[in-house]
């Protein structure tokens, strides 16, 4: 019995570690405006790359900054 209880503690613990992480990938999902709405919603309506598209084109690019970092130079 003790050990059904340790299982379903740990199984607690995880999913609430768990849950965060989710729902940022599914909000990193979502169309900026519906990311943004007022009530949030949990599931997108429509799955969107276009924040990835965003970061992997911001300024010089995502990849420069671990390779400055990585170099100790600009790439």
């Amino acid at each position: 019995m003790r050990r059904y209880l340790v299982a379903a503690v740990c199984l607690a613990i995880v999913t609430v570690m768990l849950l965060p992480l989710v729902f940022s990938v599914l909000a990193s999902l979502k169309p900026t405006a519906e990311a943004a709405a007022s009530p949030p919603t949990y599931w997108p309506d429509a799955f969107s790359l276009d924040s990835y598209q965003r970061l992997w084109t911001y300024q010089q690019g995502l990849p420069t900054y671990p390779c400055s970092t990585a170099s100790g130079r600009r790439c």
